[in-house]
């Protein structure tokens, strides 16, 4: 039976979520001196490609019903998104907790119009604070799959083969005439969206390609040899990814020339070719796939919570791994929580409470 998950990928998805952390704590923490990760928002390029991967692996396995094309697509979102609603609320409301408790003047619009932030509507246009403003991310990735699943779902490979390669060219080449970088996220409008929804759109068509790409490579039969240099290889294009963003080099056209580096590895390691794949395909790596997404969540709030905390006797270099720990800590006892079957027990009490069965 084979493994339903690629513990490369998953260890990945926990490295690139520590870089994301690393990244944004350089503008929460003066004089941090950390010669890494400077122009780690590349990220979220591993992330919102590999997720059309596997989104395409998925939907392509479905049967199309044109009568019930509108409800398997909100159920496949709502489905999702359940599953994060736990985890934003936690990291809102720490967030404006802190703001109260630390009597930091705001107008009262702020925690107003923060709200917009935990409804994923500020990439649309509507006005919020920039708490909690790495939650465009999950605005821009849920807005892709939910345009794109009825269209896959119905064309199934036609539309990869004919139409993602097209929306790839042009987003990806709007963003580069018009920006010429990739960090891009709620503060780009040009005039009818964010430019980060067009970077997510388009970087989710193209984890779609590589799906069908990588699973031609799958039926491949590589020699020992072979399968070294892919190993090699795959993990030499991810860690030369990281080691650019520490050169201060990608706010510029070295961006797109490492996207090309990430979509490579990311064939590479999907294949299932290389000796990493059942060497890491086990149950701690799973368990970290799972909590990327929560640490993602969290770190903005951690990072902003340990800044207003301000540990006396901690270097800024200290309060950073601080909160790297305090954010892994936190992730694995809230997942955990969220996760047991006490608060399934108290979902189903509190619906009864209000719906008859």
């Amino acid at each position: 039976m084979k493994n339903k998950r690629n513990g490369i990928v998953s260890l990945w998805k926990f490295i690139f979520a520590i870089t994301i952390l690393v990244y944004h704590s350089k503008g929460f923490y003066p004089n941090l001196r950390v010669p890494v990760f400077n122009s780690a928002y590349i990220a979220c390029e591993f992330f919102f490609i590999i997720a059309g991967y596997y989104f395409a692996k998925s939907v392509l396995k479905e049967t199309y019903e044109k009568e019930t094309i509108g409800e398997d697509t909100f159920s496949f979102i709502k489905k999702r998104l359940k599953k994060l609603v736990p985890y934003m609320l936690i990291a809102y409301l720490i967030i404006i907790g802190i703001k109260v408790f630390s009597k930091a003047y705001v107008a009262t619009s702020y925690y107003i119009n923060s709200i917009v932030n935990l409804l994923l509507l500020k990439e649309f246009g509507f006005p919020g604070p920039d708490a909690l403003g790495h939650f465009w991310f999950i605005t821009a990735l849920y807005m892709a799959l939910f345009i794109l699943y009825p269209l896959v779902k119905k064309h199934n490979k036609n539309f990869i083969y004919i139409a993602s390669p097209i929306i790839v060219l042009f987003g990806m080449g709007y963003l580069f005439k018009n920006w010429g970088y990739l960090d891009l996220s709620h503060s780009n409008w040009n005039g009818f969206i964010q430019a980060g929804m067009i970077r997510g759109f388009a970087e989710v068509n193209l984890g779609m390609i590589l799906y069908l790409i990588s699973s031609r490579l799958k039926d491949v039969k590589y020699t020992a040899f072979g399968r070294l240099i892919l190993t090699l290889l795959g993990e030499a294009l991810l860690v030369m990814t990281l080691v650019v963003t520490s050169l201060k080099l990608t706010y510029n056209k070295y961006d797109f020339i490492i996207l090309l580096f990430i979509s490579l590895g990311i064939l590479i390691i999907t294949s299932e070719k290389t000796y990493g794949y059942k060497l890491l395909s086990n149950k701690l790596m799973y368990y970290l796939d799972t909590l990327s997404m929560v640490i993602f969540i969290n770190h903005l709030s951690m990072i902003f919570l340990f800044s207003k905390l301000n540990i006396k006797g901690l270097t800024p270099n200290q309060t950073l791994l601080c909160t790297i720990g305090a954010t892994i800590v936190f992730s694995i006892i809230e997942k955990a929580i969220i996760d047991s079957k006490l608060i399934t027990f108290i979902k189903k009490i509190s619906k009864k409470m209000f719906i008859k069965e």
